[in-house]
């Protein structure tokens, strides 16, 4: 009986050390990932300067571009412009929202550790 408990309790133990060790691998692999979207950011930023330079030329250059284009292909050329620009700035918004997401892990992180070490002190005086 006695040892069929302790059975039970290192196996619900050990689910918890699995668990806690998965959560934290997605967890950093999260954070890692992450670390690229300051790359990705950078790369969407150059692709809407693009984007807004081409439009600048096709507008200022109408009268020459309509003749080969017609009014329907100028017009499936704008929409396409501006298609990208507002997934340009879906992009600006979605790095934004990520950068901050990143940086309050990171925060809450230090803060949990400090915290951890601060209870640990109180509770075990002999770990100092």
């Amino acid at each position: 009986m006695q040892e069929e408990k302790l059975k039970k309790a290192i196996e619900e133990w050990d689910a918890v050390i699995h668990e806690n060790f998965h959560k934290g691998m997605i967890n950093g692999a999260s954070l890692a990932t992450s670390e690229t979207t300051s790359i990705l950011d950078k790369f969407s930023m150059w692709l809407l300067v693009g984007v807004g330079g081409t439009a600048a030329l096709i507008i200022a250059n109408i009268d020459k571009i309509t003749p080969y284009t017609g009014i329907i292909g100028f017009k499936c050329i704008v929409l396409f412009l501006c298609m990208s620009a507002v997934f340009g700035f879906l992009s600006k918004y979605f790095s934004i929202v990520v950068h901050s997401s990143v940086a309050v892990s990171i925060r809450m992180a230090q803060i949990s550790t400090e915290e951890l070490k601060n209870t640990r002190k109180t509770v075990r005086p002999e770990m100092r």
